[in-house]
């Protein structure tokens, strides 16, 4: 699963619209509806701050073949 695909099942999994989940990132409605579109990527400290705050690890996010949150292939 690529990383929109994560980032897009994350937020429907803890049952927020696209402005809530930007509020808890610490970013913009725009900027989350551009990454779960796959239209841009962000920087990968970007995605370790979003990691830390959605509990997942850094390697989930990032790796296509790692479907375990904790990071384990």
């Amino acid at each position: 699963m690529k990383f929109n695909e994560k980032l897009t099942l994350l937020r429907k999994e803890r049952g927020m619209n696209m402005t809530e989940f930007a509020n808890l990132l610490g970013t913009s409605k725009q900027v989350i509806a551009r990454y779960e579109r796959g239209e841009n990527t962000p920087k990968i400290t970007t995605v370790a701050h979003f990691a830390d705050v959605l509990g997942v690890s850094l390697q989930y996010l990032i790796n296509e073949d790692c479907n375990d949150r904790n990071g384990n292939i």
